[in-house]
């Protein structure tokens, strides 16, 4: 199996993981990104094994924690990002990915996010979704 997490073209992670009767049998795990996000997923290669449901994600709020969180919620078949639309908002034809961006690079608040890309400045119907978004990966 082919997972992805991240931020495409800044840090992201790819695995290649066979599981075999709910157990780890081989994992590869590819990166790129800054530094501290490198040495942490350096440092969780030796935790991708076992069973795939005690996989555990890391509890840091940073971007490379909640990138890391990602990629195991998506391991053991428990993501469900609260958005499934491309384009987030239509009035400044932002992107779900670009809002999301944002907030795993820090923004905590619409408003954060609205200064960083813009959605919510328009007629506001998508805020409530950047949001849920933020309550998704920082909650």
């Amino acid at each position: 199996m082919q997972y992805f997490a991240g931020v495409k073209g800044r840090d992201e992670i790819r695995a290649e993981i066979d599981v075999t009767d709910g157990i780890i049998t081989t994992a590869k795990l590819t990166a790129i990104g800054c530094l501290p996000f490198l040495k942490m997923v350096d440092e969780y290669r030796a935790l991708i094994k076992g069973e795939i449901k005690n996989l555990s994600a890391p509890k840091t709020l940073e971007h490379s924690g909640l990138i890391l969180k990602e990629l195991v919620l998506k391991l053991r078949g428990e993501w469900d990002f609260p958005y499934k639309e491309a384009e987030l908002c239509h009035c400044r034809a932002v992107s779900c990915d670009r809002v999301d961006a944002a907030i795993i690079f820090g923004a905590k608040t619409a408003e954060d996010v609205a200064k960083n890309t813009l959605p919510g400045t328009g007629c506001g119907t998508c805020r409530i979704n950047t949001e849920n978004i933020i309550k998704y990966r920082w909650g």
